[in-house]
């Protein structure tokens, strides 16, 4: 992979950027389809393109994540102190 892209754009895939290992793995395997599709070799600049063209669950599912933290409260005891 050649290093490509503005450094925002790589941020966005980065620990805290939404992305979850298997949507930054989705968005490889994605671009690698394209980049073989289109007789071009992998590039940090298709990855980054294929990841712009998805919204992380995180964003969209936000709501019930945030539920499913907050549902153990007065629920269940730590697993650890």
């Amino acid at each position: 992979m050649t290093p490509r892209g503005s450094t925002s754009s790589r941020s966005r895939l980065r620990p805290g950027g939404g992305f979850s290992g298997a949507e930054i793995e989705g968005a490889i395997v994605a671009a690698l389809h394209r980049a073989y599709a289109d007789g071009a070799e992998l590039s940090t600049e298709a990855v980054l393109a294929e990841a712009h063209a998805t919204t992380p669950l995180s964003r969209t599912r936000a709501e019930e994540f945030g539920a499913l933290r907050a549902w153990p409260a007065g629920r269940a005891t730590p697993a650890s102190a």
